[in-house]
């Protein structure tokens, strides 16, 4: 029986992701503003949807150096550019077992941060 509850909480969270990201791709056309936003909130709120994508037969890291720094963008953009990724990366690995990485990280003079998958 437990199988089939995990299974059944699997798809739960699956639905869960692609709702959120529909509801991402709809809320893009009512806020089409640029502002100057921290990159941690953006990824840390992308990366919690993200969490719910990825099935059991692909690793998931995250690694960040990335704490106080702004962008100048929309949110809503930047968290569907990683779920785009996220879920090309998950598309391509298909059934066999594999591992996304995700790095933002600043280079050695701090003066921009690099997305990495």
């Amino acid at each position: 029986m437990e199988p089939l509850i995990e299974r059944i909480l699997s798809a739960i969270a699956r639905a869960t992701a692609l709702i959120n990201s529909l509801m991402l791709f709809g809320r893009k056309k009512q806020a089409q503003q640029h502002s100057d936003i921290m990159i941690s909130d953006i990824v840390n709120s992308a990366i919690m949807l993200v969490k719910l994508m990825v099935p059991k037969n692909i690793e998931f890291i995250y690694k960040t150096d990335l704490t106080t720094e702004k962008i100048h963008g929309n949110k809503f953009e930047v968290e569907q550019i990683i779920l785009n990724m996220v879920n090309n990366a998950i598309h391509a690995i298909g059934d066999k077992f594999g591992c996304i990485e995700i790095k933002i990280l600043k280079d050695e003079q701090q003066r921009e941060c690099g997305f990495q998958i």
